[in-house]
């Protein structure tokens, strides 16, 4: 049921429906805030902008889309899987394009969650990798947004009043993410008595009674997951490198904006200055319930830009790296969503059944290769 759930997303006409809608929506966006400066001479700016920056940032971008690659690897081979580097760069692309097109980027981890199902992982192992790595992350998130405030990125940013509100907004959302994605990891008992709660309220209503006859399969991935689970929280140091790998994948994401702005010519801000500043409007409007934040997202980062240089750059260095972020970023992984078919993985590596079920007290141990 959940694979026929997450099929219906991935179905390519409405996918490009929404693609096309969240380009329209903020092209039309800049066109319409650009008129409303009818003074500013863009085209001056954009013929002095040192293009070799340019290429610079969307290397940080690639950077940020292989590091994110490198923690799932890590991640997938702690439980139990060896797939090819290529093949988990896949998995990136389809988070990085459902988060895009998706509110406050709901749709990224069902996104990555139907490839790797596609790929015959197993859906507890599935599961047990992106609660992971979504809980470090917005760890991660946190952490650079409290360092943000040691350098005074976020009082800056706070002199806008809609940007402070979003900044409370957006840190209270990660709060919240970093909690609940704890209690599903940690928690064994959690996900698997939601699950079974789930398919016990189904068997009343006649439409669904069908769904419910998985509960067999259901009960093995639930002991899987609870395996699984058992030995991340067994090791925290599973947590740490992951940390490692989800740390310089942020920061790279963050030194998008300063490659543009040294494109423009400036220079008295910084490396680590501009990334404070950029992770705070990051954090702020992250979890905006908008596709790719469209509309408020460029007003927004305009404003940010516009506190450290004049409107005219400022709303060049936004529109520069809109276009990395969601241009760029939407056409390569529109492009790894659609051309990656369905391919069973080919190894399996070390495999989680060998821990000691009486130490981590379940019932009997899972079988990890379907």
């Amino acid at each position: 049921m959940v694979c026929s759930l997450l099929g219906a997303i991935m179905k390519k006409t409405k996918n490009t429906i929404k693609l096309v809608a969240v380009l329209t929506l903020s092209l039309l966006t800049l066109i319409i805030f650009s008129r409303s400066y009818p003074n500013m001479d863009l085209k001056s700016i954009l013929l002095r902008f040192q293009w070799p920056y340019l290429f610079v940032a969307a290397m940080s971008f690639v950077f940020y889309l292989l590091s994110e690659t490198f923690a799932f690897s890590y991640l997938l081979k702690v439980n139990g899987h060896k797939i090819p580097v290529g093949r988990i760069f896949g998995y990136t692309l389809h988070d990085y394009f459902f988060s895009t097109i998706t509110p406050g980027g709901s749709g990224g981890q069902p996104g990555q969650f139907y490839a790797m199902q596609r790929d015959r992982i197993p859906p507890a192992h599935c599961l047990t990798t992106l609660f992971t790595f979504n809980a470090v992350y917005h760890i991660a998130m946190l952490f650079i947004a409290v360092w943000a405030m040691t350098m005074g990125a976020t009082q800056m940013v706070a002199k806008i009043p809609a940007m402070k509100m979003l900044t409370v907004y957006g840190i209270g959302a990660q709060i919240l993410f970093v909690a609940l994605l704890t209690a599903l990891l940690l928690t064994e008992d959690l996900v698997p008595k939601g699950i079974f709660l789930f398919f016990h309220g189904i068997r009343r209503i006649p439409l669904l009674k069908k769904f419910a006859c998985t509960q067999e399969k259901l009960q093995q991935q639930c002991e899987e997951y609870q395996v699984s689970s058992a030995f991340i929280k067994s090791n925290p140091i599973v947590f740490l490198k992951t940390f490692i790998y989800i740390l310089p994948m942020l920061l790279f994401f963050y030194a998008i904006p300063y490659c543009l702005y040294r494109g423009l010519g400036y220079h008295h801000l910084g490396l680590w200055q501009m990334i404070a500043i950029q992770s705070v409007a990051v954090v702020a409007l992250e979890s905006v319930p908008l596709p790719g934040s469209v509309g408020v997202g460029e007003l927004s980062l305009t404003a940010v830009y516009a506190l450290i240089i004049p409107l005219p750059e400022a709303f060049v260095l936004m529109f520069l790296t809109r276009a990395l972020h969601l241009y760029f970023g939407l056409l390569l992984s529109a492009i790894g969503v659609l051309t990656m078919k369905e391919k069973p993985i080919l190894r399996e590596g070390k495999s989680l059944k060998k821990l000691d079920k009486n130490k981590i007290g379940i019932v009997r141990k899972a079988e990890f290769v379907q």
